[in-house]
Formats: C-alpha cells, structure tokens, sequence
C-alpha cells in the first residue's frame, strides 16, 4: 500500500524539493524551468496516472517520480523503471550503430546499470543528481566512456561510433522527447566521477546479494567490474574463457543469468532478452 500524498485538485501544482549538490563555481544545481514546471504539475496527481503520462514525460521527470515512489509504491516504481530502461537502451544504442548485437548489448548493459545504481541512489550527489538536470546527456557520456574503453581493449580494434538517433534496428526513435537536448551546459568530466567509486562499490554489494550462483556472480564481477574482456586475441591476457576455463557461448551464459539478477534486484524486469 502507498503512502503517497493526497490527490490534489486538477491544475494544481505540487512542491518540489530543491537540488542539493552545487557546480564548481559553486552555485546550486537547478533543473530546467520546464522539467521543474512539469515535475510540479505531474505530483499534484494521482500517482497510478503517472504511468499512462510516463511516454510524455521529459527523462529528468521520470527519475524524479521513480525516487518518489521508491519507498512508496515499489510495483509503481518497478513500472516507471521499466519505461526509464528502453530509454536508457535508445540513447545508448544511438551512439553504437555499426556494432554488432552482442557487443552493443554488453556496453548498453554497462551504462544501464551504472545509470539504474544512480537513479536508486539512496543519498544525493553531484553524478545521482545530474540525471535530473541533463539525463541524456550523462547516459551518453558513459556510453562513450563505455566505448572508449571497449576500443582500447583487443576486441574493439575493429569498432566504429556512428552518430544517429536509431534504435538497435536501425528504425528512427518514436518518441523524439527520448534525445530532446537537455539545453544546459555540459558538465566537467571530473565532476560527473564524483561518488562513483562508491556507487561502484555500492553496486557491487548489491550484485553479490542479487546474483546466488556463484559462477554468475564471478563472470559478472570479471566482466563488468574489471573489465575483463570474453575473448581476448592476446595470448597472454588472461580472458574469461581461459580464466573460467570454459567456453564463451557458457561464458556469455552466466553474463546475462547474472545480469538478468541484477537487473530484477534494481527493479528493471523487462521482458526482453
């Protein structure tokens, strides 16, 4: 059972508590005029509908109303989650055309679950708080920190970054309020790193308590975690497949058993993949 506030009256608008973290020259953290506007209007109504309006919704508002519901209403929260990881999925898969599938599905699953660990976020912070000022903005910078680092490894020498806002099949986005820009300065790079290597470990512990079989849990923490790579062409860089000593169909297996826990335990259960 909810313990949402009552239902207003219809135009009304409801109070928004404030950002608490600050820019480097020191001043507030400030959402959009417009997100604030619609963040104020969307509170002030029954929060079943928040669902039905979610497809409308700015990004920066939908993390907003899933850290409203998420001591209140989990099933709601489950929901919004849901629609706030296909997004997750479009930004990140607009910047990876050209890759093949299982590639671009394990630097999408990077981003989204750093993405899910800050909106979930228990305690504010500079990088958790930044989804409610430029979302799209800081799922792409951590899915080219993603490719980056996937191009520095011996199985992304053959990759490319193609720019376009499609989906995985090459289709243009529906929603274009999906990429909308966010129209606020970019952030520094430093200042996004803030707190994640506490997020990082806070994840982490949340992998171990999601992820039962302990193999699973190896692979993952292997992979997503340190970075090792599946298959490596190096033969002296020890890979999964030679570390777990199995094969990679086996390896990618326990990836996505492993991933699929975790993605359950922050509340995304898709039925996909």
């Amino acid at each position: 059972m909810s313990d949402f506030p009552r239902r207003q009256e219809p135009g009304s608008l409801a109070p928004v508590e404030p950002l608490t973290s600050k820019t480097a020259d020191g001043k507030p953290y400030e959402r959009s005029a417009s997100v604030q506007a619609e963040i104020s209007r969307t509170l002030a109504i029954h929060p079943p509908e928040w669902l039905r309006q979610a497809p409308d919704l700015q990004n920066e508002t939908m993390v907003h109303l899933i850290r409203q519901s998420r001591d209140r209403d989990s099933d709601l929260m489950g929901h919004l989650m849901q629609v706030l990881s296909k997004r997750i999925h479009r930004l990140a898969r607009s910047r990876l055309r050209g890759f093949d599938r299982m590639t671009a599905e394990e630097l999408v699953l990077k981003v989204e679950i750093d993405i899910l660990e800050l909106v979930l976020a228990p305690k504010p912070s500079l990088s958790s708080e930044f989804l409610e000022v430029a979302f799209a903005e800081a799922v792409i910078i951590r899915t080219l920190r993603a490719l980056r680092a996937y191009k520095r490894s011996p199985q992304g020498h053959r990759g490319e970054m193609l720019p376009g806002a499609t989906d995985e099949d090459g289709n243009e986005i529906e929603r274009p309020i999906e990429l909308a820009p966010d129209n606020r300065p970019g952030p520094e790079a430093v200042l996004l790193q803030l707190g994640e290597e506490t997020a990082r470990a806070d994840l982490a512990e949340k992998a171990r308590k999601a992820v039962k079989h302990p193999q699973h849990f190896e692979a993952v923490m292997l992979h997503f975690g340190d970075g090792k790579p599946i298959r490596s062409s190096d033969p002296n860089e020890l890979d999964l497949v030679r570390h777990l000593q199995i094969s990679e169909g086996q390896v990618r297996y326990r990836l996505r058993a492993g991933m699929k826990a975790i993605r359950k335990a922050l509340g995304v259960q898709n039925d996909e993949k």
